[in-house]
């Protein structure tokens, strides 16, 4: 289980460049007053106009740009491709009724066999007046097969999702403790699939949180504990092993065979 918590080295200007284009899509589809995902892989399938295409040109000329890749290489020690396909931005208000997201981990995008690394960047301050994350991290190394027991046992709840309660937590890890990260904009966390995080409650948070999540996994492999439909025809982007352009398309130009299952 890998967590890392930078509090700076993102390009601050290029992150505010971001937030206001996030708001003002935001703005334009739900209004001001209500929290939203917004889908980088929709807006790149089914653009409501040329804002949305440029903005995701723009999230991605980000990622390559960041320094984050080579994060993933040098801890994985692989070339890294960008799952666009679960590239979400997340607005989220600060009203009293605001649905906060509970413990879960993100290998339920593409499952414990490729090394999947998050970075989860937030575009606003968070943790002081707006939620940032929270994560659970044990006393003692967890083993990796009872954690994906652990999730492959969870039922969704109403909603859908595959959450974690206290007890079913505390069964998987053990003994923990949580902590809660504040970072100003230009820092971010990286976490592999299997670490616990949920939406830090913050009771007196008076202002809204707006985050980009970036997924990244192998260039080289698919996971072999996951669905096939799940990930054919999935949105991805990569460098170009020899002209190293930037590349941007679906997960059958890498691996034909999952595009003929």
């Amino acid at each position: 289980m890998l967590l890392k918590v930078f509090d700076y080295g993102l390009n601050t200007a290029k992150l505010e460049a971001l937030r206001h284009a996030i708001e003002a899509l935001h703005a334009r589809s739900h209004g001001t007053g209500s929290s939203a995902r917004l889908s980088v892989s929709r807006m790149h399938r089914e653009p409501a106009d040329q804002s949305e295409t440029e903005f995701v040109r723009d999230v991605v000329r980000f990622f390559w740009s960041s320094g984050i890749d080579r994060l993933y290489r040098g801890l994985f020690e692989r070339e890294p491709m960008l799952l666009l396909e679960f590239c979400t931005i997340r607005v989220q208000e600060t009203r009293p009724d605001d649905e906060y997201v509970p413990w879960h981990i993100d290998a339920n995008f593409y499952g414990f066999t490729v090394p999947l690394l998050v970075a989860w960047v937030p575009l606003v301050d968070v943790g002081v007046d707006a939620p940032g994350l929270e994560f659970a991290q044990p006393e003692q190394p967890v083993d990796l097969a009872v954690m994906r027991r652990a999730w492959q046992d969870l039922k969704p709840d109403e909603r859908g999702r595959s959450t974690f309660d206290e007890t079913a937590l505390s069964e998987a890890l053990g003994p923990f403790s949580r902590r809660a990260v504040a970072l100003k904009v230009g820092g971010f966390c990286a976490f592999d699939q299997a670490v616990p995080h949920r939406t830090q409650i913050l009771p007196g948070a008076t202002k809204r949180r707006i985050a980009i999540e970036f997924r990244m996994a192998a260039l080289d492999a698919l996971p072999i504990d996951t669905d096939p439909t799940r990930v054919r025809g999935m949105l991805i982007s990569w460098r170009d092993a020899e002209s190293r352009q930037i590349r941007i398309g679906y997960s059958g130009q890498l691996f034909p065979e999952l595009a003929t299952r």
